[in-house]
């Protein structure tokens, strides 16, 4: 039975330029392949997407998402692997700040915002981070080549982070409504409330005229994914039979492929919806 050792003094903890990261290391002696190590992820091994210790006493949750295995030298059953975490979410910059502080309420241009942070969960075959929905976020994938998490062709249940934002501005005058319509169901072109390009999804709009001033109250309505959207879609037979990989090893029964579909393909500068959005 292979026997596992974290080297305490490889544990590093890292936050420049404002992103969070670290590395972990561990060796696996009387293991002999690179097999037997992967046996041991999810038991005493940490597997991939897994939280980084004590997580909750940083700033953002830490996961595990990438992983190197590599041959002690002159050892004949020795192997070290190594883990590094990144963190699950968003980083909002001090520039991407939707609160004014230089107007008063009912003045045009003052601007609000709410943001309600939950977990949705969603059937998945694949494994997929947040990084990789920035790199897959226009879809077009035949074949997703991260970890296989389902059982013979059955689906996963896991946890999606999402963000609720309602930004409210007041305004002269209500925008256009082809605008907005044209807009709805559109995900950010640009880096949107610090933000990455593709990752939110403009929902709805409240609009209504404040009797007293004349002016507009405004609320614009998005939607954060943390893996942009995507939706998995495993091949399928004739009778509706999810498609499973015959070739051995660890993707075998595994379904294959599976490729990525965008429900929501067409992007919008949102900064286009009102003249108070610039700069966000």
């Amino acid at each position: 039975m292979p026997t596992v050792v974290e080297l305490q003094s490889s544990r590093q903890y890292t936050h420049n330029r404002g992103k969070p990261s670290a590395n972990r290391d561990f060796l696996v002696l009387d293991a002999a392949s690179e097999s037997e190590v992967l046996a041991l992820f999810g038991s005493t091994l940490p597997k991939q997407y897994d939280d980084y210790p004590n997580t909750d006493a940083f700033v953002y949750r830490l996961v595990a998402r990438d992983y190197n295995i590599a041959k002690v030298e002159d050892h004949p059953k020795a192997f070290r692997i190594s883990y590094q975490y990144e963190p699950v979410g968003n980083f909002v910059p001090d520039t991407a700040n939707p609160f004014t502080t230089d107007k008063d309420p009912g003045e045009v241009g003052y601007r609000t915002a709410q943001f309600a942070t939950k977990v949705r969960t969603e059937m998945r075959w694949r494994a997929i981070g947040f990084v990789d929905a920035l790199l897959y976020a226009n879809s077009g994938v035949a074949n997703i080549l991260n970890s296989p998490i389902d059982e013979n062709g059955v689906p996963q249940e896991v946890t999606i982070s999402m963000q609720e934002i309602t930004v409210t501005i007041v305004d002269e005058e209500l925008p256009p409504s082809q605008q907005v319509a044209l807009a709805l169901n559109t995900r950010n072109a640009n880096p949107f409330l610090g933000y990455a390009r593709d990752m939110v999804l403009f929902t709805g709009f409240d609009g209504s005229i404040q009797p007293e001033t004349g002016n507009t109250q405004c609320s614009y309505k998005f939607l954060f994914s943390a893996t942009a959207h995507l939706i998995q879609s495993p091949k399928r037979t004739s009778l509706g039979a999810v498609v499973t990989s015959t070739t051995a090893g660890i993707w075998y029964g595994k379904a294959d492929p599976v490729a990525l579909v965008q429900p929501y393909p067409v992007t919008t500068d949102f900064s286009a919806l009102s003249p108070h959005f610039q700069g966000l």
